[in-house]
C-alpha cells in the first residue's frame, strides 16, 4: 500500500468517502476554450507572464448599489478584475510548469470562481449605479445558474467547455471596459434616453446573452456519449437542484420585497453564497463521480428552503434584520466548512501540503563546444 493511503485518515466531519476520494485523485482536467480573445490575447500573455516573470514560489461603501463612487474607485475596480483574470489564467499554467498540478488545484480554481461571480456582478451594478433592480437581480441569478450548468455540462461530457464568447473572457473584458467608461464619464449610465436611464436600456441584452450559453450546455449534454449508459432523463434530473435554487430565490424576492429593499447587499450575498454552495457541490460530484451523494444531502436542501420556512412560519417570531444576518452568516460558514473539509481530505489523500509547492529543480542548459577539426 502506498504511503499516501497508509497515512490517510478522513477528517471528523468528512464530506467525501474514500471511494469518492479515489475518483478525485484520478481526475484529470480536460477543457476547451474557443474564445478568440483567450486564444490570441489572454492565454499567450499569461503563458509569457508565467514563463518569464512569475517566480516558482509565488470598498467603498455604497449600500444600495446606486450611490456615486469616487473616481479612484472607478479605476481601481477594473484593475482588480484584470488582476483576477490574470491569476485565474496563470494558476493552472504555473502549476503545470512547476509540476504541482492536481485535482486539488482544479477544486481551488473553480471553488473560488463560485464566489467571485457574485462580487463581479455586484461591483459592476454599483459602478453603473443601477441599484437593486429586478433586471440586475435576474442577471445575478442567471449568471450563477449558468455557472452550475457549465459544471453540469462538464460532469456529463467529461471536459469543461467555454464557447467563442463566454463570461470568464469576453464577459470580464466587458466589465473592464464598462468600468473605464464610467471612470471617463461618471454620469454615463445616468443619462436619460427616451425617458429611461441608459443602465435600464443596456442591461436587458446582458440577460438575453445568457440564453445561448445555456443552449450550448444543453446541446452538448444531449449529444454526449455518456448518455448511452445513463440516459438523457437522468442527465436532466440532475438539473433539479439548480432549478430549485433559481425558483426559491425568485420566489423569495416576490414574497419578501422589503428584505431586498432594506438589505440589498446582504440579500445578494445570501443568493451568491447559496449558489456557491450549490455550484461547489456539483464540482465535487464531477470530481468524485458521485452525484447522488451530493444532492440528497439534507443539509443542502435545508439551506435552500430556509427563506420559504421563514416567510410562512418565522416572520412573526424573528425580525428581518436578525434573519438576514443569521442566514447570511450560516451560508458563508456552510461554504467555508464545506471547502475547508474537502480541502483537508483531498490534500491528505493525495499527500499534498496546501499552499506549499514541490521543490523546483532548475534544469541547467547544456553547453556545447565545437572542436576544431
Amino acid at each position: 500500500m502506498s504511503k499516501t493511503k497508509r497515512d490517510f485518515k478522513l477528517s471528523k466531519f468528512s464530506y467525501l468517502t474514500e471511494r469518492e476520494l479515489k475518483f478525485v485523485s484520478q481526475n484529470k482536467y480536460k477543457g476547451k476554450n474557443d474564445s478568440l480573445l483567450y486564444k490570441y490575447v489572454t492565454s499567450p500573455f499569461c503563458n509569457w507572464l508565467v514563463k518569464n516573470y512569475i517566480p516558482d514560489w509565488m470598498a467603498y461603501y455604497s449600500p444600495n448599489m446606486e450611490e456615486p463612487l469616487p473616481r479612484y474607485i472607478l479605476i481601481f475596480s477594473p484593475l482588480t478584475v484584470i488582476f483576477y483574470n490574470i491569476c485565474d489564467n496563470c494558476d493552472g499554467k504555473q502549476a503545470r510548469k512547476t509540476d504541482n498540478a492536481s485535482p486539488l488545484g482544479q477544486m481551488f480554481d473553480h471553488g473560488i470562481d463560485c464566489v467571485v461571480g457574485l462580487y463581479v456582478i455586484q461591483n459592476t451594478t454599483t459602478t453603473i449605479q443601477a441599484g437593486n433592480t429586478w433586471i440586475q437581480y435576474l442577471i445575478l441569478i442567471g449568471t450563477l445558474g449558468c455557472f452550475y450548468m457549465a459544471t453540469w455540462d462538464e460532469y456529463w461530457c467529461g471536459n469543461f467547455y467555454l464557447g467563442m464568447f463566454n463570461g470568464p473572457n469576453e464577459g470580464n473584458l466587458f466589465v473592464i471596459i464598462l468600468n473605464f467608461l464610467v471612470f471617463i464619464k461618471p454620469d454615463l449610465f445616468a443619462m436619460n434616453i427616451f425617458g429611461k436611464k441608459l443602465s435600464d436600456i443596456a442591461l436587458p441584452p446582458l440577460l438575453i446573452a445568457l440564453i445561448p450559453v445555456l443552449i450550448v450546455n444543453i446541446s452538448r449534454v444531449s449529444k454526449s456519449g455518456n448518455l448511452k449508459q445513463y440516459g438523457i432523463k437522468r442527465a436532466f434530473i440532475t438539473t433539479i437542484p439548480n432549478i430549485a435554487a433559481v425558483t426559491v430565490t425568485l420566489g423569495w424576492r416576490i414574497l419578501n420585497p422589503s428584505l431586498f429593499d432594506n438589505y440589498p447587499r446582504f440579500t445578494w450575498t445570501i443568493v451568491g453564497f447559496l449558489f456557491a454552495n450549490l455550484n461547489f457541490r456539483i464540482l465535487l460530484a464531477h470530481l468524485s463521480k458521485n452525484f447522488k451523494n451530493w444532492y440528497y444531502a439534507q443539509s443542502f436542501w435545508v439551506l435552500i428552503y430556509i427563506p420559504v420556512l421563514y416567510h410562512f412560519f418565522g416572520m412573526k417570531f424573528i425580525s428581518e434584520k436578525l434573519f438576514i444576518y443569521t442566514y447570511a452568516s450560516l451560508l458563508i460558514l456552510a461554504f467555508v466548512h464545506l471547502f475547508t473539509s474537502v480541502t483537508i481530505d483531498v490534500s491528505s489523500y493525495l499527500g499534498i501540503k496546501v499552499f506549499k509547492n514541490k521543490p523546483v529543480f532548475i534544469k541547467k542548459k547544456k553547453r556545447t563546444f565545437l572542436k576544431n577539426k
